[in-house]
């Protein structure tokens, strides 16, 4: 069950749609800024708190992404600011910042994912032990 409702794949998909509908912002395209501008309306939001959190807690990474995830949106919100007050050149050359943040939110998704997995593989091992 764990494994269905914390599908690591998904959120990185989510994860990627985030970044593309905040460059398409700031790029002057016209879309519901809702999932960019909120951290709990975005995909990895919904999947962080509708899921993740209830279910991978006791793990010190997902407090981790969830304060990295949360400073995502800071940014993007930052960023989406500069590009409506008329700075859009800025906006886009701060886009980098969005990466680097970005590039963290990916390695505790893959640290608590290979968690989750050699939790599994324990309990499987156990489980023909007995």
């Amino acid at each position: 069950m764990i494994k269905k409702l914390l599908n690591f794949e998904e959120a990185r998909a989510r994860h990627i749609e985030f970044k593309s509908k905040l460059k398409s912002i700031l790029n002057g395209s016209v879309i519901d800024e809702t999932p960019v501008l909120s951290h709990y309306e975005c995909g990895v939001g919904k999947w962080i708190y509708n899921y993740a959190m209830e279910e991978l807690g006791h793990i010190y990474e997902m407090h981790e992404l969830e304060r990295v995830h949360a400073s995502i949106h800071i940014c993007a919100r930052e960023l989406v600011a500069l590009y409506k007050s008329g700075k859009k050149d800025v906006a886009l050359d701060r886009y980098a910042e969005i990466e680097v943040i970005a590039k963290k939110l990916n390695e505790l998704l893959n640290v608590i994912e290979s968690k989750i997995n050699n939790q599994d593989l324990s309990f499987s091992v156990n489980a023909g032990n007995s």
